[in-house]
């Protein structure tokens, strides 16, 4: 069975070792923000000048790319996946990354943020451009995620407003 929270940091050091930018966004930066959520994929936003370092980083991890970039509704959106089977079983583990060629992708990734991770940190996407991107996707999953991450901010306001070092 694949262990989701080593590939994570694995592929976390591996892109950090080869000095290749990316942020976490989706199912697992979640856990920045909210309690952890099941999810069975990585998401990553990165700019499309690393897609050539990142491909070969993670071949070398057991990731194999899908043939073309995945294009998709509102034009701009972009993505590349790769996909790492699981030798003792039958799991398939994606590695999806978000291209910043789109504007609302380009803003997250201009938004991102190091968050404590393990022995070091992660890259993370915020909050607000996390909901921004769910907006952009709109799955039902992701409408639940939004009000979870808008509550959250909503929560973090009031405390902000009194706190006596506001």
């Amino acid at each position: 069975m694949t262990d989701l929270h080593s590939e994570l940091k694995a592929i976390v050091g591996a892109l950090q070792n080869a000095a290749i930018p990316y942020a976490l966004c989706g199912g697992l930066a979640l856990m920045f923000y909210q309690r952890p959520r099941a999810t069975v994929d990585i998401d990553l936003v990165l700019p499309p000048e690393a897609t050539q370092d990142l491909t070969a980083v993670v071949a070398r991890m057991g990731f194999r790319s899908h043939p073309r970039p995945m294009r998709f509704d509102p034009p701009g959106i972009e993505l590349l996946r790769f996909y790492k089977t699981d030798p003792d079983g039958p799991d398939v583990l994606t590695l999806d990354c978000l291209l910043t060629t789109h504007p609302v992708v380009a803003e997250a990734w201009r938004g991102r943020t190091e968050v404590p991770f393990e022995d070091g940190s992660v890259s993370v996407v915020s909050s607000q451009s996390m909901i921004a991107l769910k907006r952009l996707r709109g799955s039902p999953q992701d409408l639940v995620d939004i009000q979870t991450l808008e509550a959250l901010e909503r929560e973090r306001s009031r405390t902000d407003e009194t706190s006596p070092h506001a």
